[in-house]
């Protein structure tokens, strides 16, 4: 009986306070307590762990292949706003993927897509159409993460663009 009031007590925890819970399973786990695990909320968590960490890569690497579309077509309004904003998302990346290498394969997978949605959203901002940005990335992962931002008065790149 003690088993199902502990049970019981693990769930209202997890609902009530998931960092209280979180920090009681660490403990079991510590302890080697593993038959005392609230194993289904354990699950369920490390499952939206794993979904969190790749839904913050695709944000990341959609938000700097915008900036770089902005700033390879129309680099006379790179503002420090948005250099600083590659520069950013380039850490942020770098050091999502050095902690989390299992995570590379995912962004790399991930390109693509993030692409098309940077290219929808960086004709919305520039308001070029969508096909003076190239249709396909023309950047890969490695890319990205290397690209330099323009500085004030460099010339629009037109990699693998449409007029």
């Amino acid at each position: 009986m003690d088993g199902l009031v502990g049970k019981a007590r693990e769930r209202s925890l997890y609902e009530a306070d998931e960092h209280a819970w979180m920090l009681q399973q660490l403990a079991l786990v510590r302890e080697g307590r593993l038959a005392e695990l609230d194993a289904e909320h354990l699950a369920e968590y490390l499952d939206d762990m794993t979904k969190s960490n790749r839904r913050a890569v695709r944000s990341r690497l959609e938000r700097l292949l915008q900036h770089m579309l902005k700033s390879d077509r129309q680099p006379w309004r790179a503002t420090r706003s948005w250099r600083l904003a590659v520069l950013e998302q380039q850490s942020r990346l770098r050091w999502e993927l050095e902690e989390t290498p299992s995570l590379r394969p995912f962004a790399e997978d991930s390109v693509p897509a993030a692409y098309a949605k940077a290219r929808r959203f960086a004709s919305m901002e520039t308001g070029l159409r969508a096909a003076a940005f190239p249709e396909e990335c023309p950047y890969s992962l490695e890319e990205a993460l290397a690209w330099e931002p323009p500085m004030p008065g460099d010339p629009p790149r037109r990699r693998g663009a449409n007029p």
